[in-house]
Formats: C-alpha cells, sequence, structure tokens
C-alpha cells in the first residue's frame, strides 16, 4: 500500500532531507516516529533532497508499506510522535506505483531576503547587509530565466548526468524590506536556486557586471555565489494534472 504525505519541516536543526549517518535529518526523524508505530517495514521517500537549513513548506513523500493501514491514524500518530519542527499536514491513499521522486511533473521554490537585519526572521532570510539589489535588474534576469537550458556549469558537484532544467516561472517581487524569488520548473540540481539567487543578487546589488549573468544563461564557466541555504523554501511538488 503507497500514501502520499505532505511535509511542512522547518529544516535549520537538520542536515537535509536525506538520511546520513550520525547527523539529524528530516527523512531519519520521520522513520524513527514511523518505527514506533509500525509493525512491518517500511519505505519512505522524498520529492526533493533539501539541503542542509532548507525548509520545506510543501514537501511530498510516498510512504511504502507491505500492509494495510489508514491514512488518518497514520498521519496523527507521526504527528504525536514528531519534534515541532516537522509536521504531517496530509497523509492520503496514493495510486500503486506511486512515487513521489519519479512521479513528480514539476517543483516551485521560494527563496526570502531581507535588507537588513531581522531577528524575527532571520531563520527564513537571508538577511543582506550589502548595497540593495535593484529590483528592475533583478525582474529582468529573472525573465531572461524561462526556458530550457544546459544548467551544469551552476550546479558544481552535481551528480547528474543529465543537466538539463526547464524553467517555467520565475520572479522577483518586493514588499517593504523584504524580497521574494519564486521559481518553478520540472527539475532543480544540486544548490541551482541557491546559486542563481546568489548570481543575481550579486549582478543586481552592482557587485559583479551583467554580463557575467548572460555568459552563464549561455552555458560558460562562472564565478558560484551561493546564497544562504535559511532563505530557501521547498513550496510545493506537482505531479500530472495538478498544476
Amino acid at each position: 500500500m503507497v500514501f502520499r504525505m505532505t511535509i511542512e519541516y522547518d529544516g535549520t536543526a537538520y542536515y537535509g532531507w536525506q538520511v546520513q549517518p550520525n547527523v539529524p535529518t528530516v527523512q531519519g526523524t520521520i522513520e524513527a516516529a514511523l518505527r514506533r508505530f509500525l509493525k512491518g517495514s517500511f519505505r519512505l521517500i522524498g520529492a526533493s533532497r533539501t539541503d542542509r537549513g532548507v525548509h520545506a513548506r510543501g514537501q511530498v513523500a510516498s510512504l511504502h508499506l507491505n500492509g494495510e493501514d489508514d491514512p488518518g491514524r497514520i498521519r496523527s500518530a507521526l504527528n504525536g510522535n514528531l519534534p515541532r519542527d516537522i509536521y504531517i499536514k496530509e497523509v492520503a491513499v496514493a495510486p500503486e506505483g506511486f512515487d513521489a521522486r519519479k512521479s513528480s511533473v514539476g517543483k516551485r521554490y521560494i527563496y526570502t531576503l531581507i535588507i537588513g537585519r531581522s531577528p524575527l526572521m532571520s531563520r527564513f532570510a537571508w538577511e543582506y547587509l550589502g548595497r540593495k539589489p535593484e529590483l528592475a535588474l533583478l525582474e529582468e534576469m529573472a525573465a531572461e530565466l524561462v526556458g530550457q537550458r544546459d544548467m551544469r556549469n551552476l550546479s558544481p558537484g552535481c551528480e547528474e548526468k543529465n543537466t538539463l532544467v526547464r524553467i517555467d516561472k520565475a520572479k522577483w517581487e518586493k514588499v517593504g524590506t523584504t524580497l521574494t524569488f519564486t521559481v518553478e520548473g520540472d527539475r532543480f540540481l544540486f544548490r541551482l536556486v541557491r546559486n542563481l539567487v546568489g548570481l543575481m543578487v550579486r549582478v543586481a546589488s552592482g557587485r559583479l557586471d551583467r554580463e557575467e549573468f548572460i555568459r552563464a544563461m549561455q552555458g560558460d564557466e562562472t564565478r558560484i555565489f551561493t546564497a544562504p541555504a535559511r532563505g530557501l523554501c521547498l513550496d510545493a511538488v506537482f505531479y500530472e494534472d495538478e498544476r
């Protein structure tokens, strides 16, 4: 039996989603909670392997059981055994063959940047203390991201053989001192969103020439400026007929 779980978490205390030895991870914490009340074996597969310190509002995981169970019971028991920084928003029966990662057709990430300091938001945003980025230039670069291209040059350390990425939507918005970058695409490579944010902010604040962004979009070798993990949130994972 397969269940689809929607999960929200504050990634501050975790070394990413994926299980790793001797460090706390989101997947490892959920699996430990499942073992407290599930009798049989199970597999838990996350749609996105978020990095250390990255948050999620709409992570999706597939829970594969050998036997049958009730989705309401699973959700209630999990939330009763999980720490406050991980919350199971929904558990539903999924079709056989559903795999949270392989069945996904797209994801949406939101990156939050605050101009100046904000103790209240520091866990969930990049407190940017440099020269203010020019919003019009950020919007211009975001528009140029839309389309399909090889983004291997913006994801050093990526182990994927296929590095083509199709970006469907990308936009910057400003409210007060808060800047948010929203991006949707079919897939995202290792640290790609954070590297794009770092590059765009550096160009828009005048610390890097506009030509550097153009060269990066053409696939040329480029310098990498990775924005802090705490500003990134996996907002949603998309499946067929859901967009």
